[in-house]
């Protein structure tokens, strides 16, 4: 059940999130590595993105639970 939900959610998020950001001059940037913070421990997880495909941690490196998640933009390294 848990797991359905899990996959669900994904889903839905790679159809909005995409792994790419514009800055204020306009050129868009694409993220490199994302910087996940675990809603159970505040941990932030840091995931590769090697072909530009949306990926969430396996589980939190701090705590060992599968999420949940929230992206931190502001941890997040650009290309």
């Amino acid at each position: 059940m848990l797991r359905r939900i899990f996959l669900a959610r994904f889903s839905f998020l790679s159809t909005i999130f995409s792994t790419s950001m514009t800055d204020s001059r306009g050129a868009q940037k694409r993220i490199d590595v994302g910087a996940y913070q675990c809603l159970r421990c505040d941990t932030l997880n840091y995931v590769h993105f090697p072909n530009e495909t949306v990926a969430e941690p396996d589980l939190c490196r701090e705590c060992e639970k599968d999420g949940p998640y929230r992206i931190n933009f502001c941890h997040c390294l650009f290309k």
